[in-house]
């Protein structure tokens, strides 16, 4: 079974794939996301017209024969959505969990933002108290002028890296992580009843390696 991580649900959160063109018929929102158990090729997808109805199917090349019913194929997957669907416990400590690691992923950035702040005003004060010197006449003008073209040129660097250092903001993230857990609560639900680009986006973001069924499980590559 695949981890989830937070980009994968922050995608699903957003229910959309804008690389993504959606050509995929209703009947096969696994297609493109299947490999051959026989040879590993990509499966596709077509209907075939009976006497009285049409049939769909994955399959792979007319070499190789393989091919399943895509009601058998889509039925499995939708009950293994619902293996995944988690309690309120789950839902708690999970939640606990991302939220420490988002907080853990902005604090750096803030740790590494302080340490120039802090070398800045140190440049600033080691230039006040030269000033200081060359007015009172401890040091003369050559050592002075060399001290204020060190401390300007590091203080100039300084507040560029400064300027280029970014803390990352993802809005209010405890509401964020309510309504991607909330999903992830439903995940089954919300499959079934989705549109052709829902569908494809849960499959992508919790699968983003491809899927095999054997006829009766599904496995991912690892």
């Amino acid at each position: 079974m695949s981890i989830l991580t937070i980009e994968a649900i922050s995608k699903i959160i957003r229910l959309c794939r804008p690389n993504t063109k959606i050509t995929v018929q209703e009947n096969f929102p696994l297609r493109g996301f299947l490999t051959c158990p026989s040879c590993g090729k990509t499966l596709t997808a077509s209907a075939s017209r009976g006497r009285n109805n049409r049939y769909y199917y994955y399959h792979c090349n007319s070499i190789c024969g393989f091919r399943e019913r895509a009601e058998l194929v889509n039925k499995v997957f939708e009950d293994g959505l619902m293996t995944l669907e988690m309690n309120a416990p789950v839902k708690k400590y999970l939640k606990k969990l991302l939220t420490e690691n988002y907080q853990n992923f902005i604090s750096d950035p803030l740790k590494e933002k302080k340490k120039i702040s802090d070398e800045i005003d140190t440049l600033n004060n080691k230039l006040s108290f030269a000033r200081n010197k060359f007015l009172s006449e401890i040091i003369d003008d050559d050592e002075y002028l060399e001290i204020k073209r060190e401390c300007k040129d590091r203080i100039s660097k300084l507040e560029e890296e400064l300027n280029r250092s970014s803390i990352p903001q993802i809005g209010n993230i405890d509401k964020l992580l309510e309504q991607a857990l909330e999903t992830l609560q439903n995940i089954g639900k919300h499959y079934q009843e989705g549109e052709i680009e829902i569908k494809l986006e849960i499959i992508g973001s919790i699968f983003p390696e491809k899927l095999e069924f054997d006829g009766k499980h599904y496995r991912t590559p690892n």
